[in-house]
């Protein structure tokens, strides 16, 4: 894992490139479908209104 944290650091992945560290073994991952893109944002607008809730607007 250390390794894999030094390659990272080291520039040696493109800022766009999906890759996964599967069991010590470097794994290109696809591209992103819009649907699970959609799906992340959805649960990021969740969690974020969970822990941040707005304010009330009681008088």
């Amino acid at each position: 894992m250390d390794e894999y944290h030094q390659l990272i650091e080291m520039g040696f992945f493109q800022d766009d490139e999906r890759i996964e560290l599967i069991e010590g073994i470097l794994v290109p991952m696809p591209p992103m479908s819009s649907r699970q893109a959609a799906c992340i944002r959805k649960l990021q607008n969740r969690f974020t209104s969970e822990i941040f809730p707005p304010p009330s607007n009681s008088e």
